[in-house]
């Protein structure tokens, strides 16, 4: 139970939360009362082309190593504690650290993720409050609809959120070194946790306890200098309107962090060594249906991004062996 002094903490709304909290408040008014899905799409998209996102308070970021590759889309399975992705000569594990623990799957980790990450660099610290109302943070923060029951959004954002920051990640990269005249194979590994500590509270009982939640995550102090010192700038507008996806939010993520650096045409193959299926595929068979479930998917995906950044230029080959990517503007821009 908390103590009086850090439940009065835990109550107070960060200023950085109030400034999403405008943002989403802001976006919700694009739409009219009676506005159709394709209504809002239509409006969310001419709001992104017309106004530069850190001048609307829309800007976010996601820590670097997040955006190079993704978590679980589904429910791994129950009793599941270690999930892997092997990429070349890099191995990313995410490994629960507590028995009632899991891995984190699904829409959820990724918002959360990116919503931590945009808070630690926008106001510097690894203290993050969550809020203490649950409808509000989900609908204010995320942006995201309020549901209740089983599996409705309160439900699962208190169990992936537990799931996620009761986490750690392991790095391990393997490769080819030569030490004066003798060649051999070099390992290093990079272990941190996601969170230092975790504050997390509701209620047995109260008229809405699905509701009242107190929460507050402190970063583990790796995770946080590894977010700060190279965060992903990301539009929140986007993450809004492919939020429905847990793909489409990877392939985004992924597309705004290589087009920081993309200067040329760049082919990333779909599938094998240093591919978008090995960063990107969980979920997905390493076989031939599956390949071609996870190809239909991710092209299809694509366009729903580009819908939302029309100026990214980026196409499968001829042959459809290849994801071409070429020099795109990122989808992060001022008016200065």
């Amino acid at each position: 139970m908390h103590t009086g002094s850090r439940s009065t903490a835990a109550r107070k709304e960060p200023k950085s939360a109030t400034k999403m909290a405008r943002h989403i408040k802001r976006q919700d008014s694009l739409f009219p009362e009676m506005a159709t899905k394709l209504d809002k799409r239509l409006a969310l998209r001419q709001d992104i082309l017309d106004f530069p996102s850190q001048d609307i308070g829309s800007m976010g970021h996601i820590a670097r190593l997040l955006a190079q590759f993704g978590l679980p889309h589904s429910n791994p399975g129950e009793g599941i504690t270690s999930y892997k992705r092997e990429n070349g000569d890099l191995t990313i594990r995410i490994n629960s650290l507590v028995e009632d623990g899991g891995v984190p799957w699904g829409i959820l980790p990724r918002l959360i993720l990116a919503y931590v990450s945009s808070q630690a660099v926008l106001k510097k610290t690894k203290t993050i409050h969550l809020g203490t109302n649950l409808s509000t943070f989900l609908r204010d923060e995320l942006g995201m609809a309020v549901t209740g029951g089983k599996n409705g959004t309160v439900t699962r954002m208190k169990e992936q959120a537990y799931r996620l920051f009761t986490s750690s990640i392991t790095i391990i990269r393997k490769g080819k070194d030569t030490v004066g005249t003798t060649t051999g194979t070099r390992r290093m590994v990079g272990m941190m946790n996601i969170a230092d500590t975790i504050d997390m509270w509701e209620p047995q009982t109260g008229k809405n306890p699905d509701e009242i939640w107190q929460s507050t995550i402190v970063l583990d102090d790796r995770f946080y200098q590894a977010t700060v010192r190279a965060a992903v700038p990301i539009d929140w507008r986007i993450v809004n309107g492919i939020q429905n996806s847990p793909l489409a939010l990877d392939l985004y993520f992924w597309l705004t962090y290589r087009m920081k650096t993309n200067d040329k045409k760049t082919p990333i193959r779909f599938f094998g060594e240093n591919s978008i299926y090995e960063q990107l595929g969980c979920g997905y068979a390493n076989t031939r249906s599956g390949r071609y479930a996870f190809k239909k998917k991710t092209l299809t995906q694509l366009e729903e991004i580009k819908f939302y950044w029309p100026s990214l230029h980026v196409h499968a080959s001829d042959d459809g062996e290849y994801l071409n990517l070429f020099p795109s503007p990122t989808s992060v821009s001022s008016s200065s």
